[in-house]
């Protein structure tokens, strides 16, 4: 986990275990309440990160353990918790643990839950074809995976289960974003 010349602010207290769409939708929600969780973007974590990607606003959420914590943040159409891997000022790497993005016909989300250890992440990208009375999706790909950290503090993930290119027909009552 980087170090801070001054204290790491976290929005959460305790370790949550599930990461979704609601859980991004209420910090989104209070956005302008998180500024002292907000990462400094002078500090080395704040810039190896706007190295791999585009970002407005990236906030420190827990911390699992000594060397990883959960980071908030968003651009763009895409909301999501990453989960982080440092030893002091470096960075090892990162991988999202929950997403919503997309613009109402693309789509693409992700949402794991915290148990001994590990997480467990449901994920899915589709187009949204908006039709009466059923909306149909055509999934690119959906899928199931298991992120940790191994022994030498990197984070790894391994595909459980992956179903690509195939339909679905919802009704109209629940939305997609309802399941994750």
């Amino acid at each position: 986990m980087p170090e801070s010349s001054k204290p790491i602010k976290f929005i959460s207290k305790s370790i949550t275990t599930d990461f979704n769409a609601r859980l991004i939708d209420s910090l989104s929600k209070i956005e302008l309440n998180l500024t002292e969780s907000k990462v400094d973007s002078n500090s080395n974590l704040y810039k190896f990160l706007a190295t791999k990607f585009n970002f407005y606003d990236l906030y420190y959420y827990e911390k699992v353990d000594k060397h990883s914590a959960v980071i908030f943040y968003q651009y763009d159409y895409v909301k999501a918790f990453v989960l982080i891997s440092g030893r002091t000022e470096k960075t090892l790497n990162f991988r999202s643990i929950a997403y919503l993005s997309g613009d109402g016909e693309d789509i693409e989300m992700k949402k794991s839950k915290f148990t001994n250890g590990r997480f467990f992440c449901n994920f899915m990208s589709a187009e949204r074809s908006f039709s009466e009375p059923l909306d149909t999706l055509y999934f690119k790909f959906e899928g199931a995976s298991k992120l940790y950290l191994n022994k030498s503090g990197k984070i790894s993930e391994d595909t459980i289960r992956q179903k690509r290119n195939f339909v679905r027909v919802y009704s109209k009552s629940k939305s997609i974003e309802s399941f994750y």
